[in-house]
């Protein structure tokens, strides 16, 4: 089975594990590297090949991860990409691609920046409590599609 899978630059938080999400998954693809750069965080959004609507997916990822964590890059590397690093990987199920992405990325752990998505601390977000990104991303991407004073703001407020 093929997986389109889109490399996400500027990501400086990282899940301690994959995330799986409705019709995709995150990997944390964290570069080693002796020195830490921006560039060198990243995330790999998997989605099988047959699911139609991964550009839109994945650009709902970005902006909740944007605002979730609002001193991440991660908004600015895929809007100054004309094209994100795109590639597809072939396995029999998501164990086997992401193992291949932790071997083509050599990924490491992060430590105190891989936060546990589930709960993440107010020290990570600068949020006034702790936040559950699948909970927030899906009450997000819901509003975004409906709410037009909701993207405009949210536009806005990420391109400034």
């Amino acid at each position: 089975m093929d997986y389109k899978c889109t490399e996400l630059q500027g990501a400086t938080y990282q899940p301690k594990d994959s995330l799986k999400f409705n019709d995709y998954w995150i990997i944390p693809a964290w570069k080693n590297a002796s020195v830490w750069q921006t560039t060198d965080s990243k995330l790999v959004f998997v989605a099988e090949e047959k699911v139609a609507n991964t550009e839109d997916l994945v650009y709902f990822f970005v902006l909740c991860y944007q605002f979730i964590f609002l001193h991440s890059d991660i908004y600015h590397f895929y809007n100054s990409w004309l094209n994100p690093k795109v590639f597809t990987e072939n396995g029999q199920n998501f164990n086997e691609i992401e193992q291949k992405i932790r071997i083509r990325y050599s990924s490491s752990d992060v430590g105190c920046l891989a936060p546990d998505f589930n709960q993440i601390d107010i020290f990570h977000t600068g949020l006034p409590h702790s936040v559950n990104f699948k909970y927030i991303h899906d009450h997000f991407v819901e509003l975004y599609q409906k709410d037009m004073k909701f993207k405009n703001i949210i536009t806005l407020f990420l391109d400034t």
